[in-house]
């Protein structure tokens, strides 16, 4: 029988084991540990008590994580095991982040969702979800090679003064992973921020880890509209890669209506993939 669980009434490990089950196959890696996972709880505000967890015969076969802030709620790792899918679990563990949020009365719900999972789409449309931004990937391979020398070189800048000073130069609201709530977590795990700084002020930043194992996932990019994409933006990217050469990087879910878009794709960044946000009024 099929029993839905306070996500945390399992152990962490369960939880880990659950979500990595669940996304053995999916369309893009995903995999977490013990450490990993626990940040990932911590920074994007997920909720455990009203999370849950699907069993069958006290056997962990999905799982449904629900995060908020205030009345919005943002629905992650919605997972089930390969074997149970197509059973009717997903909606039963939807049903149940539902009625949680109702309980912690949160007004809206969004979830993110990519293009090719068109059955997970389904299932959150027909449960009164609607279609929401198309959100993009991008990532630039290595192999792609140098450009251009800019003039400007980076200059590190203090990350913390940079989402506080700087984010709002987003054309877009953020997405729920690249929030400022989100990223003040990451300044607590050796975020680096660097800038493009003319008469001592920045005019473009880059925040980001360092790279691992050659890859560089790039946590939050903005450029001040006053100076504007071409004179603060192109050099930003170019001096970029000009620091961290030989190296892959990504940027996830930038909204499609932004106006770095273009700039990503002159600078040879390529789509890895689309992903919609939803919404869910409550």
């Amino acid at each position: 029988m099929l029993k839905i669980r306070p996500a945390a009434e399992c152990g962490f490990d369960v939880l880990v084991r659950t979500i990595n089950a669940g996304y053995a196959d999916y369309f893009t890696p995903v995999h977490f540990t013990r450490a990993t996972y626990d940040f990932f709880v911590r920074s994007h505000g997920i909720d455990l008590e009203r999370s849950v967890v699907a069993e069958e015969d006290g056997v962990p076969v999905g799982i449904a994580q629900l995060a908020h802030r205030g009345a919005e709620g943002w629905v992650a790792g919605v997972a089930v095991v390969p074997s149970r899918r197509r059973q009717g679990i997903g909606r039963r563990l939807m049903a149940a982040i539902r009625e949680n949020a109702v309980l912690a009365r949160l007004q809206r719900l969004r979830l993110e969702v990519i293009s090719q999972n068109t059955a997970a789409m389904a299932l959150y449309e027909n449960s009164g979800w609607r279609l929401g931004r198309e959100l993009l990937v991008w990532y630039r391979p290595a192999e792609q090679g140098v450009l251009p020398i800019p003039r400007e070189l980076l200059q590190a800048v203090d990350p913390a003064k940079l989402l506080e000073n700087c984010f709002h130069w987003h054309d877009q609201t953020p997405c729920w992973q690249r929030s400022r709530e989100t990223l003040r977590h990451y300044l607590k795990i050796g975020c680096q921020g660097w800038a493009i700084v003319r008469e001592g002020r920045p005019v473009a930043y880059v925040l980001g880890g360092r790279p691992v194992a050659g890859q560089l996932h790039l946590l939050d990019v903005a450029v001040d509209p006053s100076v504007g994409i071409r004179s603060a933006g192109r050099p930003l990217i170019q001096a970029l890669h000009l620091k961290y050469q030989d190296t892959t990087t990504q940027l996830l879910n930038e909204p499609v209506e932004s106006h770095l878009n273009p700039l990503f794709a002159a600078m040879a960044y390529r789509v890895k993939y689309r992903q919609y946000e939803m919404f869910l009024d409550l």
